[in-house]
């Protein structure tokens, strides 16, 4: 069989500077590899793992406008990865998504909390590929009404 030996760090960052403002930040470093493989498959020695990015990374920051009103923004990044485990060399691109969102919260009658969202995702309309055979998602707004009871 194969052995996959994986070294790595991850960071995070939570910043909130005012009752406003919260910054968070999260990187990894994962160094993944194959360390051995079958007999015929020394292609792979020492291989990353199909859609295993190395780098990755994201911030978000969500700013309180007034009692109930806040706004948020941030991006996603990968670095580059294998996109088959048939060829080290079929290697799709690294990454950035930029992702916005307000919202509005408040409480009804019996405690009941309500909230409404408008998130804004892919906003630089960027080729995001996740995995082999997905449809990469556009530019695209989604609206959602939580309840909490």
């Amino acid at each position: 069989g194969e052995v996959l030996r994986s070294d790595g760090l991850e960071y995070e960052a939570t910043f909130s500077p005012t009752d406003s403002l919260q910054v968070v930040f999260n990187a990894t470093d994962d160094f993944a590899r194959y360390t051995a493989v079958p007999l015929g498959y020394l292609y792979f020695l020492g291989a990353r793992p199909q859609y295993q990015a190395r780098y990755q990374s994201d911030l978000w920051a969500k700013y309180k406008v007034t009692k109930g009103f806040w706004i948020a923004g941030g991006y996603k990044f990968s670095s580059n990865f294998s996109a088959i485990s048939a060829s080290n060399y079929m290697i799709y691109p690294k990454t950035m998504e930029y992702d916005a969102a307000a919202g509005y919260s408040w409480e009804g009658s019996h405690h009941i909390g309500y909230e409404v969202t408008v998130n804004a995702l892919n906003i630089s309309n960027a080729l995001l590929i996740e995995a082999q055979g997905t449809i990469p998602m556009p530019r695209r707004a989604v609206a959602g009404l939580t309840v909490t009871f």
